[in-house]
C-alpha cells in the first residue's frame, strides 16, 4: 500500500484501506480523524464482504452483526444458532465462519437494507434485546434494616 491510503483499523477489520475521504487534524488531545459519509462506507464494506466468493472471517462476521445493530444473543436467535457459537465465531477473528451462518447473516443484512418492513422488524428486535440487557442487571442496597432498589 502507498502512503496515500489510510488504514482504517477502527473498522475492526485488518484489511481496509481508504483512498480519499479522510481528513486528519491535530487537536490539543492528539490527532483527530474524520471520514466522509461513514454510513455509506460501512454499507459498501458490508456488501463487499457479503458478495465475496470467499468465506467470511470472524472479524467480518462481527462487523456485519454490528452494522445490523444486533447483540450476539439476538443474532443467534435470528439465524437459529446459539450465542456461544456467535461468540466463538467472532473470537476467532482470522478463522472462517461456517457457510450457513454467513449466508443467513448476509441475507439479514441485505433484507434490512432493501425492505422497509423488515428494517422495522430488525430495529424492534435490537430495541427489545437492548431492553432485556438493561433489565438483567439490578442492584439493591441495604438501608438500616431493609433492602431497597438502588
Amino acid at each position: 500500500m502507498t502512503h496515500d491510503l489510510y488504514h482504517y483499523v477502527d473498522s475492526g477489520l485488518p484489511n481496509i484501506w481508504l483512498e480519499g475521504g479522510v481528513e486528519t487534524t491535530e487537536t490539543e488531545y492528539g490527532t483527530a480523524t474524520s471520514i466522509a459519509n461513514l454510513d455509506d462506507l460501512h454499507h459498501q464494506i458490508a456488501m463487499d464482504i457479503i458478495s465475496s466468493p470467499r468465506r467470511m472471517t470472524g472479524a467480518e462476521f462481527r462487523f456485519i452483526r454490528i452494522e445490523l445493530d444486533l447483540s450476539q444473543r439476538a443474532l443467534a436467535g435470528c439465524i437459529k444458532s446459539t450465542e456461544k457459537n456467535v461468540q466463538r465465531w467472532e473470537a476467532e477473528r482470522d478463522k472462517f465462519v461456517n457457510g450457513p451462518a454467513c449466508f443467513a447473516l448476509g441475507a439479514l443484512y441485505v433484507a434490512k437494507q432493501s425492505d422497509e418492513d423488515f428494517r422495522k422488524l430488525m430495529d424492534e428486535v435490537a430495541e427489545l434485546d437492548g431492553q432485556i440487557i438493561e433489565q438483567q442487571d439490578r442492584s439493591f442496597r441495604l438501608t438500616k434494616d431493609h433492602w431497597e432498589a438502588a
